[in-house]
């Protein structure tokens, strides 16, 4: 998930359950993000977490992305009966990857939501990094509108020289504003040649702290 979230060799993982917080897994590199209602007090945890493999050949071709998950759980077992993609990665491969790992998850019986959604961030070394990264702004007009959102994008690289060619919107940030900033941010960037020639990145605007995370 390169700026303020380094690039990291690896697959991330992030769990929201309803109601429930999923445990932090060792593997993780990034410190997983938990909505939790207020007043929960129960916990879900995971209890067998294979990570989800990183195919060679997609690190040989430098494939990234950030995906969104639901694993439908069978609460008197804490089974997974079924894996669901919400948002792809981008990468048939990846999401394959990531659906064969948590078909085999397994959580605490009887504390566990019937559904948990996880995004999964694949993400290569520092050397596919942007070597020039500007952030994307908070447009003055949606600070003083107080308006927040968060949106991802993918950005698509030539590989011989590093440029970005050019920034899709793969779900909107709910704003015209908040997209046009992400996509001016990105067309900025820059990359060692020969390292990356697709990119996913996520950004969010909150309107809290009037502050840009991605």
């Amino acid at each position: 998930m390169m700026s303020r979230r380094s690039a990291i060799s690896g697959v991330a993982v992030v769990f929201l359950a309803n109601g429930l917080l999923a445990q932090q897994s060792n593997w993780s590199p990034t410190r997983p993000t938990v909505q939790i209602p207020r007043g929960s007090k129960v916990r879900a945890v995971a209890i067998f977490a294979p990570k989800p493999e990183y195919p060679e050949y997609a690190r040989k071709h430098h494939w990234t992305g950030i995906g969104w998950f639901v694993m439908h759980v069978d609460k008197r077992t804490g089974l997974v009966t079924s894996v669901e993609v919400t948002q792809s990665t981008g990468h048939k491969m990846l999401d394959e990857a990531v659906v064969s790992a948590f078909s085999r998850w397994k959580f605490e019986p009887d504390k566990v939501a019937p559904i948990v959604k996880s995004p999964v961030t694949f993400s290569l070394s520092a050397d596919s990094g942007p070597t020039f990264a500007p952030k994307p702004e908070y447009p003055e007009e949606a600070r003083q509108r107080h308006l927040g959102g968060g949106g991802v994008y993918q950005i698509n690289v030539d590989r011989k020289t590093g440029l970005v060619i050019s920034v899709q919107i793969v779900r909107s940030a709910g704003h015209p504003l908040f997209n046009s900033a992400a996509i001016a941010a990105f067309r900025q960037w820059r990359f060692k040649p020969g390292t990356v020639e697709k990119m996913i990145h996520t950004v969010n605007w909150d309107s809290t702290t009037g502050s840009v995370e991605y």
